[in-house]
């Protein structure tokens, strides 16, 4: 399914780009007709030009055959706003072909109840029992989102959807089902049922005092639901009372639904003393690179020795750190091993980086390492002051100050 994702979104990159090369080509005959069609629409709007008198006007100053040809080509070239992501996918119809239909018939999906239709079209498509011949107009339909319609359906009256299109149009809601976690793959890892995950029942009763202790929440959902509801509905009619008279909100209709339209805020002018502040905060603020801060965290706390071998082995590697910090910012870079690996470093060879990423990394060691920088920061004097020094628990690594406070941090640090 990673695999799928990949594909997917090429190919829609490449679709994106193959419509603005034939918007390119095409713009040229596009402006002739509609300048041609504007010069003939002026004569509506000449008050000396009778009601009745129109036409005639009209075709004296321009050949009526041309506009003709000028309106059929206007209608060729130009898009309508609800065809423009279905016509775009069509350049990648040949490619979702070539493999789609083993997609179906290889890999099991489960659904969420919001994507049952989708769901019939995939078991719609899937192969078919020898001797048996798959109806195309019984073909699911509802999943078929508006804007596709004209095109995976365009013989309205006989009910047979365009094949090609149709298994297009499966494909690209399919992807963004599996995005969206209304589908899901039973076997994958990144694309499997995110509810499997959940605790259960008894497990949550377990814990459910200590999480409700660490984000400050009642046990008791009710309560705290309604004093939310009670203070959403408060700031909705303070908003709506100043609404009226508040000039930077513009409400605006527009053919896609109402929108709000906020003007663009002055900036405020920056006071000497601030201008001072941030050069006083910044002259203090060294110069590092990510892996270089990284491993600063890790002289301070040690986060880097919590990762340790799958295998409960006791020995460490030489400078089996550097390739700890290197894998971390690999993958939270989302750059690859290649990309911060060193053929001549012994520790960061990209055959020592897949070693360790395949060794150290698991969920267990990254719990570990976040503890140890949830209890360093615990122990800040500093951070006491700045909301008592409390940590997410749950999440082992929001802390309450925000990147203000952690640049006061570096102010009020000695040196």
């Amino acid at each position: 399914m990673i695999i799928f994702d990949a594909l997917m979104n090429s190919w829609r990159l490449n679709a994106e780009r193959q419509q603005k090369k034939k918007r390119l080509r095409t713009l040229e005959d596009l402006d002739d007709a509609a300048l041609l069609i504007a010069d003939a629409l002026e004569v509506l709007f000449e008050e000396a030009v009778p009601d009745g008198d129109i036409r005639k006007v009209t075709f004296g100053r321009h050949d009526k055959d041309l506009l003709l040809a000028m309106q059929k080509r206007v209608r060729e070239l130009a898009t309508p706003r609800e065809r423009r992501e279905s016509e775009g996918w069509k350049h990648a119809v040949e490619n979702v072909m070539r493999f789609f239909a083993r997609l179906l018939s290889t890999l099991e999906f489960e659904s969420t109840p919001a994507a049952s239709t989708l769901m019939s079209a995939i078991r719609f498509l899937q192969p078919v029992e020898e001797g048996k011949r798959r109806s195309w107009k019984q073909a699911p339909r509802t999943f078929v989102p508006k804007r596709w319609e004209s095109v995976v359906f365009p013989l309205e009256g006989k009910g047979f959807p365009d094949q090609r299109v149709y298994q297009l149009c499966v494909a690209h809601r399919l992807h963004q089902a599996l995005k969206g976690r209304e589908v899901f793959v039973p076997r994958s890892t990144r694309f499997s049922d995110p509810r499997a995950q959940l605790l259960t029942v008894e497990r949550w009763q377990e814990v459910k005092a200590e999480v409700g202790r660490s984000l400050h929440l009642p046990l008791e959902a009710k309560p705290f639901l309604e004093m939310l509801t009670t203070q959403l509905d408060t700031r909705y009619r303070e908003v709506l009372e100043r609404l009226p008279g508040n000039t930077e909100v513009r409400i605006e209709v527009t053919p896609e639904g109402i929108k709000v339209n906020l003007k663009a805020l002055e900036k405020l002018a920056e006071t000497p003393s601030h201008s001072t502040l941030n050069n006083q905060i910044d002259a203090r603020l060294p110069v590092l690179d990510l892996p270089e801060l990284l491993l600063e965290i890790h002289g301070a706390t040690g986060c880097l020795d919590a990762f340790d071998l799958a295998s409960e082995g006791t020995s460490r590697a030489t400078d089996i750190h550097l390739s700890v910090a290197a894998v971390l910012v690999a993958q939270a870079c989302n750059i690859g091993l290649k990309a911060v690996s060193q053929p001549s470093h012994p520790a960061l060879n990209l055959h020592r980086l897949a070693w360790v990423q395949q060794n150290y990394f698991r969920p267990e060691t990254l719990e570990k390492a976040n503890v140890r920088l949830v209890n360093y920061h615990t122990g800040l004097e500093l951070a006491h002051k700045w909301g008592g020094g409390e940590a997410d628990r749950p999440a082992r690594c929001r802390f309450v100050q925000d990147s203000c406070q952690c640049r006061w941090i570096a102010f009020c640090s000695p040196g």
